[in-house]
């Protein structure tokens, strides 16, 4: 507590609206030195629920909630599907300043998104990988206009060149020699690091150097996403600073072993968060019992024209980046 008392208020003119259902008085305290809010408390599932309406941040510790003609189990539905940015009261506490954060882009305020760094994986090729990664990072670029990249690390030529047609001009690899991430050139308004593999493998014995450039991309822009087969020695080095793992996954039988295989080892590895699946190009009817023990947190249907990046997919997977996603778009209106 006394830590909190000693930080410099936040100031912002943007007023957070914040639902508050725990007794830590710490909670309290932060919010007021976090900068201006309005905090509404509630202790029951009646009262949480009527103060959920106009919300922008829930802080809701659930062994403090009391029943009150509401089960838990609803309001926590009910939470979950308003698209508010919700968290503990512990989880909070960690980070105040980034919850605001959250709460401000939920209700609109694009220039408050939070940054994210997110890695998009597979053993598999020809899962929709690339398309996808760079879909989402169009996507985000076109709605938001704050800066983003994808950096794509590969064991072939560079599959991103051949999409983006960028002519040869500075990758990661020259960018990460001359440490100078501004170098790297740009594509519909998203920052693109091209890796080949020739070249690029010379950096596996710098791990020092692929980092630094790695927090110097990710320090220039709010969202960061990773293309990279698996495994990938660069990865490996890249890992701690990845919050977000994505496993891809398509109708092949060898893509659905892959992505478990995949999904599984990644969970039990040290610096690699649990993956959440992404269950793409599904087609038929029968596709749908490939997810059978794949638990996929989004199933994507194959798609007319792909290539053409018009934010289709991306659509689809900010949600899982952003769960306020969409409550941010309507916010904006």
């Amino acid at each position: 507590m006394q830590l909190i008392k000693k930080k410099k208020r936040i100031e912002s003119d943007s007023v957070i609206r914040v639902l508050v259902v725990s007794r830590q008085l710490a909670v309290i305290q932060a919010l007021v030195y976090l900068g201006p809010c309005h905090t509404v408390e509630a202790i029951t599932t009646r009262g949480a629920y009527a103060a959920l309406q106009g919300a922008q941040l829930a802080i809701i510790d659930w062994t403090d909630v009391v029943e009150d003609g509401m089960s838990k189990a609803t309001l926590l539905d009910v939470v979950t599907r308003s698209g508010i940015p919700s968290t503990t009261p512990d989880e909070f506490l960690q980070n105040p300043a980034a919850w605001r954060a959250h709460a401000l882009a939920a209700a609109g305020n694009f220039a408050s998104f939070p940054p994210a760094r997110v890695a998009f994986t597979s053993f598999s090729g020809g899962v929709g990988k690339t398309t996808l990664t760079l879909d989402t990072a169009i996507r985000f670029a076109s709605v938001t206009n704050l800066p983003t990249a994808v950096l794509e690390l590969t064991h072939a030529p560079s599959s991103l060149r051949v999409i983006t047609n960028i002519q040869p001009a500075a990758d990661f690899y020259a960018a990460a020699t001359k440490e100078d991430a501004s170098i790297l050139p740009r594509w519909r308004g998203v920052t693109i690091a091209l890796f080949d593999y020739q070249v690029g493998r010379l950096l596996e014995s710098e791990a020092d150097r692929v980092t630094r450039m790695f927090k110097a991309i990710c320090r220039r822009h709010i969202l960061t996403l990773v293309d990279s087969e698996f495994p990938h020695a660069l990865l490996d080095m890249l890992a701690p600073q990845i919050e977000k793992w994505f496993v891809l996954a398509s109708p092949k039988a060898d893509a659905l072993n892959n992505a478990r295989a995949l999904r599984d080892a990644l969970s039990n590895t040290p610096n690699f968060k649990p993956p959440q699946v992404i269950y793409n190009l599904v087609e038929r009817f029968v596709d749908q019992f490939g997810k059978v023990g794949l638990d996929p947190a989004l199933t994507l249907a194959l798609i007319q024209d792909p290539e053409r990046f018009d934010g289709r997919l991306g659509e689809r997977v900010l949600p899982l980046i952003y769960p306020y996603w969409q409550s941010a778009q309507k916010g904006k209106k």
